[in-house]
């Protein structure tokens, strides 16, 4: 839902050492927090790290309870869960 903006940003960062993780992790932590002022406060769901899956109403914006109530109709099993999932436990019903 996110198509008003003209400019997308991703920090994305890579080093080869583990011992520079607290460094460069701090890096892109910082770049992200100074920029933050300027976004539009929402998310792109495939810009997202693999254990930020606390955002997805932010990237899906006012679409998520439509593809909550998608996902629990045609995914009941929740096999399609390797991605950023949509969870459906909260409060989902099932109308036709």
């Amino acid at each position: 839902p996110q198509r008003k903006r003209h400019f997308v940003m991703n920090v994305h960062t890579r080093w080869s050492e583990a011992a520079k993780d607290k460094c460069c992790i701090g890096w892109a932590r910082d770049l992200f927090n100074c920029t933050a002022q300027h976004a539009a406060g929402s998310v792109y769901v495939n810009f997202m790290p693999s254990d930020d899956d606390g955002r997805m109403s932010e990237a899906y914006g006012s679409n998520i309870d439509k593809l909550r109530r998608i996902k629990a109709k045609y995914d009941p099993s929740n096999l399609f869960r390797l991605n950023h999932n949509i969870d459906v436990s909260e409060g989902v019903r099932l109308t036709s």
